[in-house]
């Protein structure tokens, strides 16, 4: 099993899930598909390389290309497998497997018993009474910071301002006061009169997905309110294919 069967099935699921037959098509879905879901950047122009080199065999004498380890483990997924190393472990022979399971002995040996007894012993009891007494600082001065600073709290589609209570809040939804956040950052329900760009053509709305991956749409850059990752401007792609068809 290599990376050649893993690219197959991704460009096999692509093709139904996208509709598309052409490999410029399915290149076009991919690039966005892992943009969207993944974070992850790479160019139609990669898709229809590696499209060309494992589908056409346009090879050009090389018997693989060399995929980025993070990329793989992207393909693997989006195939439904954890990583690209579960992908091969899954799809492998006995025979490899147990060679497979050889090198991961050979790259990661076992630290004997007694030498990890002797590591707990003599560095492990000092370093965590260090982490301990760092942890209990900082919770102090945070304690006591917070009952004099400002703070903010996401409510559906906008920042509010909040009174500290830490019975009525969870302290993790929390977020020091940011006047600009609270005053211009909004979720939006976009639609075909909504102004996505400026006069320059820069993207005035942003969007992310919330935690049940669905879309939403922002009127300020900044990490999305629930999940915390960053948001990403708005494509006239983007609108077309999943706010209005006619834009």
């Amino acid at each position: 099993m290599s990376q050649k069967e893993l690219l197959i099935k991704v460009f096999k699921k692509a093709e139904m899930q996208s509709g598309k037959k052409s490999k410029n098509g399915i290149a076009t879905y991919l690039e966005s598909y892992f943009e969207e879901n993944y974070n992850y950047l790479k160019n139609k122009k990669s898709y229809t390389r590696y499209y060309d080199f494992y589908i056409n065999g346009k090879t050009e004498g090389k018997e693989d290309l060399n995929l980025e380890s993070e990329f793989l483990d992207f393909l693997a997924n989006y195939i439904s497998y954890e990583s690209y190393e579960d992908f091969l472990l899954k799809n492998s022979s006995p025979e490899e497997k147990e060679e497979f399971e050889e090198k991961e002995k050979e790259q990661n040996p076992k630290v004997k018993p007694e030498v990890l007894g002797l590591f707990y012993t003599h560095f492990l009891s000092k370093r965590t009474l260090y982490v301990l007494c760092i942890i209990l600082f900082v919770t102090l001065i945070f304690n006591s910071a917070k009952k004099e600073s400002k703070w903010m709290q996401w409510n559906g589609d906008h920042f509010e301002e909040i009174l500290l209570d830490s019975e009525n809040y969870e302290m993790e939804t929390l977020r020091p006061l940011n006047e600009n956040l609270l005053e211009k950052f909004k979720k939006i329900e976009g639609d075909c009169e909504t102004e996505y760009f400026d006069k320059k053509g820069e993207a005035k709305i942003w969007y992310g997905k919330n935690a049940k991956k669905e879309l939403e749409f922002f009127t300020l850059y900044g990490l999305h309110p629930e999940t915390g990752k960053t948001l990403k401007p708005i494509t006239k792609y983007m609108i077309r294919n999943y706010i209005c068809e006619d834009y």
